[in-house]
């Protein structure tokens, strides 16, 4: 696919279009509107996996954050335009197909590379890689009410197909990864999207030197670094540095001090809380759409426990899921998360020698190994759900294979027992983890 002749502003012509946008100075001849919509992109992707394996670099998160200039008209941008940043819309996408995918490695900063259950603006929406351009095409055409609602007094016969959409600036941090990604793994066209106005990228625009890192203009700016590596906070980040950057310059040429930048954190804290208020965030899991009665992690605390003893009259058993996946360099391992069954039932587990969980109690109620789990004897419900002290990871989180290395090595006893489910190569084990 040929390359699209469509590049960042310089740094000079960059900074007097973002000031034009924001009305921050005087009209100037720009072939760029002052009436546009900002629209930040931030792409992961599994850089951090072997090049022999076939996901190695793939699409794993986009992120995109949206700040319409006509929702700022009326509001004073207080100290490095942190007024502004509450009116931050954001969307993280996650490839279905990289789901599972997760590393523990750390970038030079000592940030974690994976960070895609960790969104703090909102919830993750996974799907199909192949549905991903179509997404952000429609997340870059957005209806321009104000002249819908102008064309509509002029004309009563106008058809769906002449609707009108914004013009869109887009927002990057190091243009030229998101473009090989978006033209090389979506098929991207730019033109085909008909919005783009013009890109502004903000390692552009700071560069004295040296290009920045997200990292360090978040620092110059006062913005806390929380959870980095996951696109859809990266790319409210990046909408949050070009907007305190457009204040700053408008403050040094006007010879005022940029001031206290501690305000853009305050307002993202702020910004979390109204949609926190909106769809829930549970205060265990710090994860949005649920209360943390609802928080299958909170339910194995001993406050869960105890709570859930009270609610229960023994017709709930919560049963430790674990399947096989596969593993860096094409080896294989298992994936846990937990899955709730109706029936009270007695099982007994053979972990093998795949897993490492937490010590479970035996029968007499003394304690098993440190390292792995012993079997659950059959005996009533409500002794069990005292016996047992396993923390697994929760639905809905990408859960990570456990490495071999890490793996214990304990031959299973003759008494223990396995249920299994399986599926072609695949095996799936089901462990009773409390029973209430």
């Amino acid at each position: 696919m040929s390359s699209i002749p469509f590049t960042p502003l310089t740094q000079t012509a960059g900074i007097e279009a973002l000031l034009h946008m924001l009305r921050l100075q005087p009209t100037i001849e720009s072939n760029i509107p002052s009436d546009v919509v900002f629209v930040s992109i931030d792409i992961e992707s599994a850089s951090w996996l072997p090049k022999s394996h076939a996901k190695q670099g793939c699409i794993t998160e986009i992120g995109v954050a949206v700040l319409d200039t006509r929702a700022i008209r009326e509001t004073d941008p207080g100290p490095g335009g942190s007024n502004w940043l509450q009116f931050i819309t954001a969307k993280h996408y996650q490839t279905r197909e990289t789901a599972r995918l997760s590393t523990r490695k750390l970038d030079r900063h000592g940030a974690p590379l994976w960070a895609g259950d960790k969104f703090e603006f909102g919830r993750s929406i996974q799907m199909p890689k192949h549905d991903l351009k179509d997404t952000i095409v429609n997340d870059l055409r957005i209806p321009d009410e104000e002249r819908s609602v102008e064309d509509g007094a002029e004309s009563s016969s106008m058809t769906s197909s002449c609707s009108r959409y914004r013009d869109v600036v887009l927002v990057t941090h190091a243009w030229e990864n998101e473009d090989a990604y978006l033209r090389e793994q979506l098929s991207f066209s730019y033109t085909e999207v008909g919005t783009i106005s013009g890109i502004l990228d903000t390692q552009i625009l700071e560069r004295f030197g040296p290009r920045p890192g997200l990292l360090t203009l978040m620092g110059k700016y006062g913005i806390l670094p929380l959870h980095r590596h996951n696109g859809g906070n990266d790319s409210v980040y990046t909408l949050a540095v070009l907007i305190a950057r457009g204040v700053s310059c408008h403050l040094a040429r006007n010879g005022q001090s940029t001031g206290d930048h501690r305000g853009a954190e305050e307002c993202l804290l702020k910004l979390k809380e109204t949609i926190a208020a909106t769809i829930g965030r549970c205060n265990h899991c710090q994860r949005y759409g649920h209360r943390i009665s609802q928080c299958a992690e909170w339910l194995l605390t001993e406050d869960g426990k105890s709570v859930a003893l009270k609610q229960n009259k023994g017709d709930k058993v919560l049963l430790l899921k674990t399947e096989d996946v596969e593993l860096l360099g094409g080896r294989s391992g298992r994936a846990v998360s937990t899955i709730p069954c109706k029936r009270p039932i007695r099982l007994m587990a053979d972990l093998g020698d795949e897993l490492q969980f937490p010590s479970l109690r035996d029968a007499s109620g003394s304690s098993g190994s440190s390292t792995s789990s012993r079997s659950l004897e059959s005996q009533p419900a409500a002794t069990k759900a005292d016996n047992t002290n396993t923390e697994p990871s929760v639905p809905g989180r990408p859960t990570e294979a456990i490495e071999p290395s890490e793996q214990v090595r304990e031959e299973p006893s003759a008494s223990e027992k396995v249920t299994h489910a399986k599926k072609g190569r695949k095996k799936t084990t089901y462990v009773p983890l409390r029973l209430w």
